[in-house]
């Protein structure tokens, strides 16, 4: 008896493991406007300038390749003072913006140090965030704008079926003073949608805990009975053997 009601109370079932769920006990979520990612100091970025003047591309370019819809070129870190260097300009403050913000603040630079009309374009070389704990770990890239917190799981390998904590979600994320912060949430609130922890941000770090009783869990009731089921088997061959 004492083992069919520790096995029962660890049975997974579509109320603990459904997603999009608007019942009483779950929690609900604000709707907020979509948080754009602003700069924080060791962040990397790549620059291409875009100019009809050739010499002008290939000074700022140098070492970049365009494959694609991507393009690859040298780095730069924002440093501690929240600034950045790249050829002819020094000290640009970018922490804080928004990569078109920043792109803005560096195309007026570059204007006043290569007198031609040109374009700026920034990406984020550390646009990545990271999955630790049940059902999934390593670093995955952010493979689009707006990405969401389903697809990052999804991206990562996480089954919502599993061993992982769904009313427990936690987020390690810097603020804007560059300070980790912790954020949990019920992923299978439906009101997730559009909250504050609804899209994932470059270097978010994604951690899923295991359920208690994880270990012993069964998937579904048809899988409890056969468990059960064997179980009394097995100790009824054990008492006709003793005896």
């Amino acid at each position: 008896m004492i083992l069919a009601v520790s096995a029962t109370s660890c049975v997974i079932t579509n109320r603990t493991t459904r997603l999009l769920q608007e019942r009483a006990g779950i929690a609900q979520y604000d709707s907020v406007p979509y948080p754009s990612y602003r700069l924080h100091v060791n962040d990397e970025l790549q620059m291409r300038v875009i100019s009809l003047n050739k010499d002008i591309s290939a000074t700022f370019n140098m070492g970049g390749q365009q494959t694609g819809n991507s393009y690859s070129g040298v780095n730069y870190r924002v440093y501690p003072d929240g600034t950045i260097d790249v050829p002819f300009a020094d000290s640009i403050p970018v922490v804080g913006l928004t990569l078109e913000e920043a792109e803005k603040v560096l195309q007026e630079r570059l204007k006043d140090v290569g007198n031609e009309d040109m374009t700026v374009r920034l990406n984020l070389s550390n646009n990545y965030f990271y999955m630790v704990g049940a059902n999934g770990k390593g670093r995955f890239n952010i493979y689009k704008d707006r990405m969401t917190m389903y697809q990052a799981i999804a991206e990562a390998g996480f089954v919502p079926g599993g061993v992982g904590n769904l009313k427990k979600i936690q987020i390690i994320r810097q603020n804007e003073n560059n300070e980790p912060q912790i954020v949990s949430f019920d992923i299978r609130s439906k009101s997730l949608i559009n909250s504050e922890y609804y899209y994932v941000q470059p270097n978010d770090i994604i951690y899923v805990e295991k359920t208690k009783g994880s270990y012993f869990k069964v998937d579904s009731y048809t899988a409890l009975t056969g468990f059960i089921t064997s179980s009394i088997s097995f100790l009824l061959l054990m008492l006709t053997y003793v005896n």
